[in-house]
């Protein structure tokens, strides 16, 4: 049994927090355990958040937010089912609350992901977040590793008007596997090549449906709050490459390193207003992201 408190303070309002944790672990077979978990976690918001600044409006002031707060809940079955696989089952749940939220509105800082916040918070909103994760693992023998992640959950939030919705990050569910090779190289070993591979199967990003006449007379995007989150995008597979290329010394290592993301190119849609045609278009995007780095381990 592990029995803990932590404590964070925050000098913009004078808000500080005490949050216990709590957590059990059962070795109630030489490979297999059940753990259970308790813990209350706060966050402040990004620090723009709090000052926020709306030309011709004196009135916001952000700076009397408190932490938003979550009760975490968690289950876990490990299964060293031989000395290089392991299978792990992790149920879970969250309880948010004193999330800012705009009063009469479905908008929570739950779902911002804007640059600019011109909006007065209020310290009411709330979420919850359950589900489950299932993780199969290979770990590195003879060169190669592995790894197969399903999960499934719903993330649900209470804006400003007191209805409960899905929130924007409520895709329903993810599927993961990754697998590589390492080779070891040169006359003293070593050197390492490695070639790693990740897929990714989830489902799509919640948004809000488009109000086109309101768009139309603000020569800018305008949605339904009312029906806040309530379409998804289709769901998306993207493949990543990594080759890891490592130099171990003495003293130093050197790992040079090439990462491609999104290399079948799967495309995102979003919408853009069009102020020559006046019109809200729908856009489709695909980027491949290449990614060259350079470490040094000392």
């Amino acid at each position: 049994m592990n029995v803990g408190v932590g404590t964070q303070y925050f000098d913009l309002n004078k808000t500080w927090t005490i949050e216990p944790r709590l957590s059990f672990k059962w070795n109630f077979h030489p490979k297999q355990y059940l753990s259970f978990g308790y813990g209350l976690s706060s966050r402040r918001e990004r620090i723009e958040c709090y000052y926020t600044h709306v030309p011709n409006q004196k009135d916001i002031d952000n700076t009397r937010l408190g932490m938003g707060k979550t009760h975490q809940l968690n289950l876990t079955y490990d299964w060293m089912i031989t000395n290089n696989l392991n299978l792990r089952i992790e149920p879970y749940f969250q309880y948010l609350y004193n999330i800012p939220v705009e009063e009469n509105s479905s908008f929570s800082i739950i779902n911002f992901n804007a640059f600019i916040l011109d909006k007065q918070l209020v310290s009411t909103g709330k979420g919850k977040n359950y589900g489950i994760d299932i993780s199969l693992e290979h770990y590195l023998k003879n060169g190669w590793y592995w790894m197969i992640n399903g999960s499934l959950f719903k993330s649900k939030y209470m804006g400003g008007d007191n209805i409960w919705r899905n929130s924007r990050m409520d895709r329903d569910f993810v599927i993961k596997a990754l697998a590589g090779k390492e080779w070891t190289l040169g006359k003293k070993g070593n050197k390492i090549l490695g070639v790693n591979v990740k897929l990714t199967y989830q489902g799509g990003e919640r948004y809000s449906p488009i109000d086109y006449v309101e768009s139309e007379k603000n020569h800018l995007i305008k949605v339904d709050e009312t029906k806040a989150y309530s379409l998804q995008q289709i769901p998306s597979f993207i493949s990543d490459l990594s080759i890891i290329y490592r130099i171990n010394k003495k003293k130093v290592s050197h790992e040079f390193s090439v990462q491609l993301l999104n290399l079948n190119g799967f495309k995102n849609t979003y919408y853009q207003y069009n102020i020559l045609t006046n019109q809200v278009e729908k856009k489709h995007s695909a980027s491949l992201v290449p990614n060259l780095r350079y470490k040094l381990y000392f």
